[in-house]
This record gives structure tokens, C-alpha cells and sequence, in this order.
């Protein structure tokens, strides 16, 4: 695989790449990210007594048994290749826990009242027709002619007018033309469908359909669905809260942050250089299908702790690879219906690695980049289910940059 990124990339080093094409190499971003991350950890640590957070005893011991448990389930020669020890995964899992207990502390004074007004989401449906240009069988957008410009005009002029007619919906006028409806919800702070569409739904009612709606790019027809979609509105309203929470964390971190002195040593972190050793697993070692063996192979796992930097990188290499992006997270979310933080404070740490573990084992995917959980390098079910794929260096290289940074 590490000849598929060289082929794919152009490069026999892929941490030297620009792959985002923002002047910054994949070596550059991986640095940067632990080195952020750094500073919000020892930042937070600093500020506990600010709002009376301390570790009990019990968190200290489920990091000593986390740790050693994270060093038992690696073998001798990945430990020596991420250069971890015992009391630098203590340290990183101490500095999460602090994180979290922090994180909670501080969103504790977020205003998690949300009126009905401000979290009401409407439903709709659409017809939109572009008139600016197509992508065409190769994926590259083609203008459109003066020409078929004036032809589809004219065709949404027709479809108009049909619409006036008794019976005619926007599904049937749609399937008459070789065009589609979409469905979607906004509020009243929706900034995505473009002024002159959100006015023409704003200005109907509940079941009313709009007429032609013209716009530089496209023409729309809409209809107001409902009012208020129910399920749309209270994700909303809890979008609205943790959107509340997040705006008072960084706002406190960065209050802290603003004049603290901290400050990378630009030299020693220069030290550390990224190099190319992905490491595949042997393929004589599977038990299962050849099928699904190649299957799994086509993949890329990507692991290592929160805030390493799987998931920026992780869609990076997607687009670069032409290869779909998959968050456990966002997996465990959609499947559970119930946020990260809502799972570890209903059923606790252990139930969260369980589910967790469920999920991670549970992935089935082609040509993708996964970004996996936290937990994966613990379990050996999931992970014996996935480290087939070829493996990422962002944990080996980010417990290098912990490590150096914790001896500067």
C-alpha cells in the first residue's frame, strides 16, 4: 500500500506532500495538531482548581490500568516503533481526563434553554434546475450554451404553468421533465439555500407551493412541507446547545491561552522527522475469505487518540485518493442516536469502549480511509477485524511528538 500512496500522490515521501495544497506538508499539519493539542491540554490542566476539578482516585487508577493495558496489547517491536512508554501513555491518558473533566465543567454554564421559535425546523421539497452548467461523464463541470440556457428556461417556464393546473405536484411535474425533488429542513438562520429561495419558503404556508423562482445559477420550485418537522427540530435544538457549549469552551481556553507564554521550540520539534514505514500485516496470517481479506486490504485505518489528527487527515487522504471517508464516530452517533458524551454518561467508560468495539468491529467498507475510536488499539476484536487494511503512522508519530514534547 505504501506504493499505492506513492503512485497516488506522485511522491516517495508522503509527508513531505502538500496534499491539501495549502502550503503545508502532511509532516507540517500532524505537528501542528498535537502540538495545538498540547497546549489545550496542559492550558486546561493548569486552570482545574478555576473550576474545582481534580482526578479522584478512581480516574488515576483506570488510567494506570488503561495504560498497561494499552502497553500488554502491543507488541515489543510497535511499542519501540511509536517509542511509547508506561509514563507517557499515562501522562497523555492523565491529560485527557483532565480534558473531559474540564470540558464538562466549563459547559456547565451554557443556557441550554432553547425557545420553540429558535429551534423550529421547516420541512420542504424541491425542484431545482441549474441553468449556470453540468458535470459531464468525466466529472468536470461544463458551462452551458447561450443556447440551452434559453431551452431549459423555456422549460421551467412550461413546468410552471403545469403546476397551476389542479392535481399537478412538484413530484409529478419533476418526473414529467427528467428532473428530481429533493427534501430538506432549515430555520430562521439557515444561510445555505440562497436569499431569494429561503424568502419564497419563509412566504408560504403549510402545503402552499411556490411559483417559479429564478436565480443566477438555477431556478427553483419549493413547497412547504410542514411547519415544523419534530425530529428535525429537537436535533436542532440540541445542535443550537452544544454549538452554545463549544462558543463558551474556546472562549474560556482561549481567554487563558491569550497571554500564557507558551511557545514551541521550533528547533527541537524540527528533530523529529516523519518517515515512510507503514506496516502491513502478513497476508498468510488471515483466517478469513481470500474475498474479504482483499476486500479489507483496499482500506486505510487510520488510529490513535482524540485530537491526533485522524480525521483532518483522514478526509485529506480521501479526496487525494479518490477514496470515501468513514468516522466511527459519527458511526457510533448515528447508529446509538445518542451523542459520544451522552453514551460515556449513561453507560460509563466501559460501556462506551463496548459499544465502541461494536461498531469498530461492525465496519464493512471499500476503498475507504476509516478513522477509527480511541479504543480500537486496546481490543483485539475490532482490531483483528481491521488491522488487515494497512495501518497509519499518526499514532506512531504522534506518541513520537508527545514523547519529545514531554522531555523538552
Amino acid at each position: 500500500m505504501e506504493d499505492a500512496y506513492k503512485a497516488y500522490l506522485q511522491t516517495s515521501d508522503i509527508w513531505s506532500k502538500d496534499i491539501s495544497g495549502n502550503g503545508t506538508t502532511l509532516e507540517e499539519t500532524v505537528k501542528d495538531q498535537a502540538m495545538e493539542t498540547l497546549h489545550e491540554m496542559y492550558t486546561l490542566q493548569a486552570h482545574m482548581k478555576d473550576y474545582n476539578v481534580e482526578l479522584t482516585d478512581a480516574d488515576k487508577k483506570a488510567v494506570k490500568e488503561a495504560a498497561q493495558k494499552f502497553m500488554d496489547s502491543n507488541s515489543t517491536e510497535a511499542i519501540k516503533e511509536m517509542g511509547a512508554t508506561e509514563d507517557i501513555v499515562e501522562e497523555i491518558l492523565t491529560l485527557y481526563t483532565v480534558r473531559d473533566k474540564m470540558k464538562d465543567a466549563i459547559e456547565a454554564d451554557v443556557d441550554t434553554k432553547v425557545s420553540d421559535d429558535e429551534a423550529n425546523m421547516r420541512a420542504y421539497t424541491m425542484i431545482k434546475i441549474a441553468t449556470n452548467g453540468h458535470t459531464d461523464e468525466n466529472y468536470q463541470f461544463v458551462n452551458y450554451t447561450d443556447d440551452e440556457v434559453a431551452a431549459i428556461k423555456k422549460t421551467a417556464s412550461e413546468m410552471a404553468d403545469e403546476l397551476k393546473e389542479d392535481g399537478a405536484t412538484l413530484e409529478s411535474v419533476a418526473k414529467a421533465h427528467d428532473y428530481e425533488t429533493t427534501t430538506g429542513t432549515y430555520d430562521a438562520d439557515n444561510d445555505t439555500l440562497g436569499d431569494d429561495v429561503k424568502k419564497a419558503l419563509d412566504d408560504l404556508k403549510e402545503g402552499e407551493t411556490s411559483g417559479l423562482i429564478e436565480t443566477d445559477d438555477a431556478e427553483y420550485f419549493v413547497r412547504i412541507d410542514s411547519d415544523t418537522d419534530k425530529d428535525a427540530t429537537e436535533k436542532n435544538r440540541q445542535s443550537i446547545i452544544d454549538q452554545r457549549k463549544d462558543d463558551l469552551y474556546k472562549k474560556v481556553l482561549s481567554g487563558w491561552q491569550k497571554d500564557d507564554g507558551w511557545k514551541v521550540v521550533k528547533k527541537a520539534l524540527a528533530k523529529i522527522e516523519f518517515s515512510n514505514s507503514l506496516t502491513q500485516q502478513d497476508p498468510n496470517a488471515s483466517t478469513e475469505s481470500e474475498e474479504h481479506r482483499i476486500m479489507l486490504k483496499d482500506n486505510i485505518v487510520l488510529i490513535g487518540m482524540p485530537g491526533v489528527g485522524k480525521s483532518t487527515v483522514g478526509v485529506i487522504l480521501a479526496k487525494v485518493l479518490g477514496y470515501q471517508f468513514v468516522d466511527a464516530d459519527l458511526v457510533i452517533q448515528e447508529q446509538e442516536g445518542r451523542l459520544l458524551r451522552e453514551i460515556i454518561a449513561q453507560d460509563g467508560t466501559d460501556g462506551f469502549i463496548e459499544v465502541e468495539n461494536r461498531v469498530n468491529a461492525s465496519i464493512e467498507a471499500h476503498h475507504a480511509i476509516i478513522a477509527t475510536g480511541a479504543a480500537l488499539y486496546m481490543a483485539k476484536k475490532p482490531w483483528n477485524t481491521l488491522q488487515r487494511s494497512v495501518r497509519s503512522c499518526i499514532w506512531k508519530y504522534h506518541m513520537l511528538l508527545w514523547r519529545n514534547a514531554l522531555l523538552i
